[in-house]
């Protein structure tokens, strides 16, 4: 199914996911989905954190509604789950608050780019 034991231990729910989507064998789609993945992660990531420095709670949930949506269309279930938790946590949390869920989704989406990068590449 994977690549390398590393790729399927890291993600093995987008791994999951990608099989059963049918995908794995066919190298251009593959490539596509996940360039296309890539690049609206690294939009949505920029988008989140201007929302954030401007405190506008709506588009922070409309941001992490989409993210969340695009994560588990994957299988990238951590980052969705955690773009679920905070889309519903934004109108109640203080600001210092949202910025430190927004550090931990950066982080995971820093690792999911990393895997993504790696997965094109192989």
């Amino acid at each position: 199914m994977a690549s390398s034991p590393l790729e399927a231990t890291t993600y093995p729910d987008i791994m999951a996911r990608l099989d059963e989507l049918g995908v794995l064998g066919d190298r251009a789609f593959l490539d596509a989905a996940l360039g296309d993945f890539e690049s609206g992660l690294r939009e949505q990531m920029l988008a989140l954190v201007e929302a954030l420095s401007k405190s506008d709670r709506r588009r922070l949930e409309r941001i992490a509604h989409r993210m969340a949506g695009s994560a588990m269309t994957l299988g990238a279930s951590r980052l969705g789950i955690q773009a679920v938790e905070f889309e519903r946590s934004a109108a109640q949390c203080t600001v210092d608050a949202l910025g430190e869920r927004v550090a931990a989704i950066q982080q995971e989406a820093d690792q999911l780019l990393i895997w993504v990068g790696k997965m094109r590449q192989s």
